[in-house]
């Protein structure tokens, strides 16, 4: 016998390991214009096998059900699988009725690279999957004739390695291989009932039919020649007892047991290595011919009803078989499904059967019940009546629990002559302790088997076994051997689990009974903890901004203290603050025509370099108030009546809202300037003269001429100098355009100053142990105007300096006894 296997150097690899992939839209052809989904719709006889925790599915009639982007659904198709994929369905995976179920199956391709399937890898219809928990392969099945490609050999069968068994192999990795069948099989034969028993690492397909003389058989199409259309008295045997040297078997049927069209096999675990239980079938189905019409419907039907009350049994340890009657069954059955769930104790073996038909009507009702054959009683009971238009066939049956049955696929009755999707889904799920159909299923909630009470109560015990009956009632055993197998436990310690499965993340699309995805908690609480944060900081700014406002409302008097001294540079009346500099630039500068300066006088100065550093000091304030030459007037007079800083308006009461001092615009809207400081970086020689009540044997230079009378400049107003000492810089400084006399001006840094006493020399007052100051003074060049943004050249009216305005104390004493 030849075969091949991908994994060894004898194996011809057919395609290497291909990683399973979520089911998208591209992996099913046929698609309408304006067609955004699919949705499965049936599964008419696939082949199926569970692998430790996944049912693996492949081949039968997929029929999808287009969704379209108007909302509406449209004629169920079937695309023939152009990509050979292979469907899964890891256990894992929770879900319930109200989804769509398509979304839970994940894919894999039986072509490298995910090519057309074409040949390599086309799609059967029927067949059966031998497995055992770490490899299958099929066998078996119809292809649909077509002259696009050349069917595979008759000898040939597609095998999957899932995992490595038996001696170990360091270079196993999992993936697909061809496998060649020996002389005396074929590939040629379709509709026989495939079982398997992984702890014995076998698998058989049971019966089925062939062609006349063992030709090659397609999808019957009213052709006969290549139409299965004679029963196949065999049953062939796949031992995957060591995994690359697997054998295939062809074993004759006795005359007693007779093959026929889609039984049931089940294997249960009585005797030295099980037994295979063969239930249902049909000798003419329908549908081996294209009309649909039996080619015998009476013997069909006798042979049918006998399939279910009198049951085959094979002894696989003894290459035996036995029939054995049963009481109380059903009527003809096929293209139904089986499984087998032991009492806890085995002192019974319940067989379940679900749907199918008698396979002789196509247009009939499908069954949607549920029978119980209860061993070694053998006794029938249906625990479900089905429902009204949820009946089924050719469906796949599998158990991921002991207490759970899912059914996958089937197709619905003919009837009307349009086909029907299946009603409750792709997918169910039913409970066989209490025969109760589930609504959701979810991988950890699971529970021990448990006879059902219709059973216990006629076989004695309860749901946990203790079964009393246990031979079969009433007829007693057709052959006594049948009893010693029987009586022979099966080593269950063989039997492999892999439950409970455990939900994981790549699994999870939906919880159970709600349809809520598992990884939608997290993020939700992600989601809402932002939320809460966005709020809460949102309110938190509010408050803060109210709070500062409240806080602004509370301070107004300090608000308006400065306001009365921007009010005093502004020429009204303030308070004594401290001496603050600050540096601003006007966004747009006072004209000049509204702001005309009087000319300035030509003096003979003394010119002193000013060093940059030190801090400005205020002179003290211990001279006596000083009467201006010739005039009689004090220094308040003299800046109220003779200066422009006290120019009345018309009537000359000094509160006119033109030139008035203490009007607040009079800086600012009138054009007057203001009393600005040249800049720091300024470091030409600056007009120097004895101030009045200055001491020492200064030489005093000679009084400049008044300037003419203008009405900014009254014509007695003397020009004022600066207090100057033989030995220190100046100390005082005032400009000659700001009308302030030498005893109350100011000297103005960059910085915040320091006002400081000065004696009566000009020097200042140090504590004790401290350095003199040497306060740095810019004075303006004579001959330069001072507008809003600095002092203006009059050769060039249009080049301001950068505004300087200084708010210090005046003392009154200064001002001859009264506060400017």
């Amino acid at each position: 016998m030849g075969r091949s296997h991908c994994s060894t150097g004898s194996l011809l690899a057919l395609v290497s390991s291909l990683a399973i992939t979520p089911l998208t839209s591209a992996q099913h052809s046929g698609w309408q214009e304006g067609q955004v989904n699919a949705t499965m719709c049936m599964w008419q006889q696939p082949r199926a096998a569970v692998i430790k925790d996944t049912v693996y599915i492949d081949g039968g009639y997929l029929w999808w059900t287009p969704g379209m982007a108007t909302k509406e659904y449209g004629v169920p198709t079937q695309d023939g699988n152009p990509l050979g994929l292979i469907f899964t369905l890891n256990f894992s995976t929770p879900f319930n009725s109200s989804q769509n179920l398509s979304s839970l199956f994940d894919t894999m391709s039986k072509v490298p690279n995910e090519g057309a399937a074409t040949n390599i890898a086309p799609n059967y219809f029927d067949g059966g999957m031998l497995a055992n928990n770490h490899e299958w392969f099929t066998y078996g099945g119809l292809l649909t004739k077509t002259d696009a490609f050349e069917p595979p050999d008759e000898d040939y069968v597609l095998g999957y390695l899932q995992s490595s068994y038996g001696v170990e192999k360091p270079n196993f990795k999992s993936g697909f291989l061809s496998d060649k069948l020996p002389e005396e099989m074929t590939r040629y034969i379709t509709y026989g009932g495939a079982v398997n028993a992984p702890s014995e690492n076998k698998a058989w397909y049971f019966g089925g039919m062939v062609g006349d003389h063992g030709q090659e058989i397609f999808v019957p199409t009213g052709n006969e020649d290549t139409s299965p259309t004679n029963h196949s008295d065999t049953l062939m045997l796949l031992d995957m007892g060591t995994q690359y040297s697997e054998t295939w078997h062809n074993m004759s049927l006795p005359d007693d047991i007779k093959g026929r069209a889609n039984p049931e096999v089940v294997w249960v675990p009585v005797g030295e290595q099980g037994i295979l239980v063969v239930l249902g079938g049909v000798l003419y189905p329908e549908f081996a011919q294209a009309t649909h019409k039996s080619a015998n419907e009476a013997a069909s039907q006798d042979s049918g009803d006998d399939f279910m009350s009198v049951i085959d049994i094979y002894d696989i340890a003894n290459d035996k078989w036995y029939q054995q009657p049963t009481a109380g069954g059903p009527t003809a059955r096929t293209r139904g499904c089986a499984v087998v769930s032991p009492a806890s104790d085995y002192s019974s073996l319940n067989i379940y059967w679900y749907g199918g038909y008698d396979g002789l009507h196509p247009t009939a009702d499908f069954y949607d019940d549920i029978w119980i054959l209860s061993l070694p009683s053998f006794l029938w009971t249906q625990v479900s009546s089905g429902r009204a238009i949820h009946g089924r066939a050719g469906h796949k049956c599998v158990m991921p629990y002991p207490d759970q049955m899912m059914v996958i696929g089937g197709y619905t009755t003919q009837q009307g002559g349009s086909l029907k999707c299946l009603d409750g889904g792709v997918i169910e799920l039913v409970n066989l302790t209490d025969g109760q159909w589930l609504d959701a299923y979810h991988p950890e909630k699971y529970h021990d088997y448990g006879v059902p009470e219709k059973v216990h109560a006629m076989i004695g015990g309860d749901w946990s076994g203790g079964a009393t009956m246990l031979t079969p009632t009433p007829t007693g055993w057709a052959d006594p051997d049948l009893a010693s197998v029987f009586a022979t436990p099966y080593d269950v310690d063989k039997l492999q689990t892999y439950y409970p499965y455990q939900v994981e993340e790549a699994y999870v699309r939906g919880e159970a009974g709600g349809g809520w995805p598992k990884w939608a908690t997290p993020v939700l609480v992600v989601l809402l903890v932002l939320l809460i944060a966005a709020v809460l900081g949102f309110i938190w700014f509010i408050l803060r901004k109210r709070k500062q406002m409240a806080k602004r409302d509370g301070t107004e008097g300090s608000e308006e203290s400065g306001n009365r001294i921007i009010s005093w540079i502004r020429g009204q009346p303030s308070e004594k603050a401290a001496t603050v500099t600050t540096e601003e630039t006007p966004t747009s500068p006072i004209p000049r025509s509204q702001a005309p300066l009087p000319p300035q006088p030509q003096e003979t100065s003394v010119h002193y370099e000013m060093p940059d550093t030190s801090v400005a000091v205020e002179m003290m304030d211990t001279s006596p108030r000083a009467e201006l030459s010739d005039t009689g007037l004090n220094h308040g007079d003299v800046i109220d009546k003779h200066t422009h800083l006290g120019q009345q308006n018309g009537n000359g009461n000094g509160n006119g809202n033109g030139n008035d001092i203490n009007n607040p615009s009079y800086f600012s809207g009138s054009g007057i300037s203001q009393m600005d400081h040249a800049s720091p970086n300024n470091n030409s020689a600056a007009a120097v003269s004895p101030g009045v009540g200055s001491t020492g044997n200064s030489t005093t230079p000679p009084r400049p001429q008044p300037p003419q009378a203008s009405p900014m400049n009254h014509p007695e107003s003397p020009s004022l100098g600066a207090v100057e000492s033989p030995s220190t810089p100046p100390q005082r400084m005032a400009s000659a355009a700001s009308g302030l006399t030498s005893a109350t001006g100011h000297v103005r840094d960059e910085s915040v100053s320091t006002l400081g006493d000065v004696d009566r020399s000009g020097s200042p007052l140090q504590p004790p142990g401290q350095a003199p100051f040497s306060p740095p003074v810019s004075p303006p060049q004579l001959g330069e105007e001072f507008g809003a943004r600095g002092p203006v050249s009059p050769q060039h009216p249009g080049s301001p300096s950068p505004l300087r305005r200084s708010v210090f104390y005046e003392n009154e004493d200064d001002m001859g006894g009264r506060r400017v």
